[in-house]
This record gives C-alpha cells, structure tokens and sequence, in this order.
C-alpha cells in the first residue's frame, strides 16, 4: 500500500492538504493557550503603605536652607512618592560621628557638609509579612549603607534611614 495515492489521499483515507490542516490546528491550539495561560494573567497588585523614617543627610548649608517641612518628592511619573516632615540641625559631634560611620569611598565628599535629622515619610510596598519595606524599588533598612533618594521641585538630597516606625 503507498503512502499517498493517485488522488492526493492519505493512505487512501484522508486528503493531504486536509491532514496538514488538521496536524497544524492541533499544535496550533495548545500552544495558543499555553501562551494564554503565560502571559495572559495580570500583573500582581502590591499594596503601598506610608512609612515614617528618621534618616540623615549630608549637605552644603545652601540645601540645607531649602529644606522644608511639607516638601514632597516625586517620582519620574509626578506621583508623590516621600513627603519631609521635619529638619533639625544635630550638633557637629554628632555629624561627625555619622559621618565617620558612612562606608562610601568618596569620604572627602562629606568632610565639609553638615548633618541634618530628616523625619520623611515615605510610601513603601511590602510583599509579604518578613520581607522588608521597599521604597522605590529599593529594600530600606535602617544602615548608613545605603543612601535612598529624595527629590522635591528645588532640590534633591541622598539620605541614610537611622529608624524605622511602620
């Protein structure tokens, strides 16, 4: 018995053209829901929450003149993102003693910039109940690590979280 007959047929039963339609629809389809099933779900809501912060910054006195209770910080897109409730000035010992504490390789940076106590608060997102807080995108603790960032319309300045207070 051949293959494929005079008359285009598939063993003698089933038309050629015919077969390769069916065989694609039968890959086709499962494929078409597998890639639903991959990308058609919707994205995962996290839900946002205020934190307050104290934290501290190093700046020249120029900043820190434009630092204000009620400025806000924004993101690339316009929506607020921290706001600033309080400044206040520490004494210079103290300054000097967060300052030496700072693990950044540009030391010389902060040698003639003043230390300023911020409360921010800042909206963060939590996934689950251990993971950490995270401010724009960015898991925060309470370390002179890692500066966060906050940007109003006149100014902008890198911050160190002393506390944290959920």
């Amino acid at each position: 018995m051949r293959l494929i007959d005079k008359e285009g047929r598939l063993f003698g039963k089933l038309n050629v053209v015919d077969f390769f339609i069916i065989a694609l629809l039968i890959v086709v389809i499962p494929g078409f829901l597998g890639m639903y099933k991959i990308l058609g779900k919707r994205p995962t809501w996290v839900p946002s929450q205020w934190v307050r912060v104290k934290a501290v910054t190093f700046t020249i006195p120029e900043i820190a003149d434009l630092l204000k209770p009620g400025d806000i910080s924004y993101d690339r897109f316009g929506n607020t993102q921290a706001r600033l409730l309080s400044v206040s000035e520490r004494d210079s010992d103290y300054a000097n003693d967060l300052k030496s504490a700072v693990k950044s390789t540009s030391m010389t940076e902060y040698e003639h910039r003043m230390g300023l106590i911020l409360e921010l608060e800042l909206l963060c997102t939590k996934s689950a109940e251990n993971e950490p807080f995270y401010y724009m995108r960015v898991p925060i603790f309470a370390s002179l690590d890692e500066p966060h960032e906050f940007s109003s319309k006149k100014y902008s300045v890198k911050f160190y979280v002393l506390d944290i207070k959920p």
